[in-house]
């Protein structure tokens, strides 16, 4: 397996279209309030990260709980799919702002060691975070197809996701074996669909780390 820090960490600064300002981002989750407060600053240990996970998580499944009801309401007929736009737009947006914040938190932080134990930890949160977006995501596109409204919002947030799997990637360089190993059938359960053309960011990141 092929890994250069250099390539990787040239795609994060690429990965998203979202500047870096550092701080807490305006509008995120409170259990990603809760979790940025109780780390206070740069993440110093692996035992940080999994908290930034943690809460990360707990805010995204907040916006995809809200994704789903929406989309639910347009399979049941309740709204129209044009007045689910105007509700998903606000939504996809905080999960947005949730996931920049994420990025924001692991920017600031330097190489960690990182005891077994905690890769594993890191590695379930990553891989629980990942899941949660891709499953609502996967239902909406599904449900409503991929509408122009929202599209774009997607696309930031699928950058997003591969700038924080570079960042930990580079932090946690015990990370990459067994993350490599996850995201490929994920990936290719779900490249040949609907949501290939939003996959673009992840599907480049796994390449450039696992090699020919």
């Amino acid at each position: 397996m092929k890994f250069s820090i250099v390539s990787v960490l040239a795609l994060a600064a690429s990965a998203t279209a979202t500047p870096i300002l550092g701080g807490l981002v305006g509008g995120v989750g409170d259990a990603l309030k809760g979790a940025v407060s109780k780390v206070g600053g740069a993440p110093q240990s692996s035992d940080d990260i999994a908290t930034l996970l943690e809460g990360t998580l707990a805010s995204v499944k907040e916006r995809t709980g809200a994704m789903n009801a929406t989309v639910a309401q347009v399979q049941s007929k309740d709204i129209t799919a044009d007045a689910a736009d105007d509700q998903l737009l606000g939504q996809i947006q905080g999960l947005k702002l949730d996931l920049s914040q994420l990025v924001n938190s692991l920017t600031t932080a330097a190489g960690i060691p990182v005891p077994k134990g905690d890769v594993d930890r890191v590695l379930t949160l990553v891989n629980a975070l990942l899941n949660e977006v891709l499953a609502t995501v996967n239902t909406l596109v599904t449900v409503l197809g991929l509408r122009v409204q929202l599209t774009s919002l997607l696309h930031s947030v699928f950058s997003l996701l591969a700038n924080i799997l570079t960042l930990l990637i580079g932090l946690l360089g015990g990370l990459l074996p067994a993350l490599v190993g996850g995201l490929t059938p994920l990936l290719a359960g779900l490249g040949n669909g609907l949501l290939a053309p939003l996959l673009t960011p992840i599907v480049a990141l796994v390449a450039a780390i696992s090699g020919p």
